[in-house]
């Protein structure tokens, strides 16, 4: 994943903890769902990178207000360009269908591979959301198992249950 062009990053707070940001000239690259430090956060976003972006928060303003109401109950929509650069062409069809699920709605992992035209694919479906770059953004909490939860890689079921909560998703 070599990348040749302006990037940028931002770390800013939000009520859940520290989130991060980074976009190209193609639009957000990656994210990092809330942490307990600035230095996690910094560690976890440079961690999905194989460049050096610029540090340039003015960049990310209306996104980053958007995104602290989020996170305090506004479900205000989250409109930004992706770089789908990162994404496999089966991961992009997955995640623009999880983007499409509306604030306080969930569809199960084997709803979202029937639409994705593998109706055998929860498992693949799962695969991809645990590889997906910039959680929130792209909702893969909104998915969930037929009898439970289901998993959240990297931020834990606890995470998913706050993110969930804050959009009014009765559990």
């Amino acid at each position: 994943m070599m990348y040749i062009g302006q990037s940028r990053y931002t770390i800013f707070h939000t009520e859940l903890g520290w989130m991060g940001l980074v976009s190209t000239d193609h639009g957000i690259f990656a994210s990092v769902l809330p942490q307990r430090s600035k230095e996690e956060t910094e560690r976890k976003l440079f961690k999905k990178l194989s460049f050096m972006p610029v540090f340039s928060p003015e960049c990310f303003k209306l996104l980053e207000d958007t995104l602290k109401a989020y996170f305090t109950g506004d479900h205000s929509e989250l409109n930004c360009k992706i770089d789908w650069s990162w994404a496999t062409p089966f991961q992009r069809e997955v995640l623009k269908i999880v983007a499409s699920i509306p604030v306080g709605s969930c569809l199960t992992y084997g709803e979202v591979a029937l639409l994705a035209g593998s109706p055998n694919g929860a498992r693949a479906v799962g695969n991809a959301l645990a590889n997906n770059n910039i959680p929130v953004i792209i909702p893969c909490h909104r998915v969930i198992s037929k009898d439970s939860l289901g998993g959240f890689t990297g931020a834990g079921i606890d995470m998913k249950k706050k993110l969930l909560a804050i959009e009014g998703y009765k559990l």
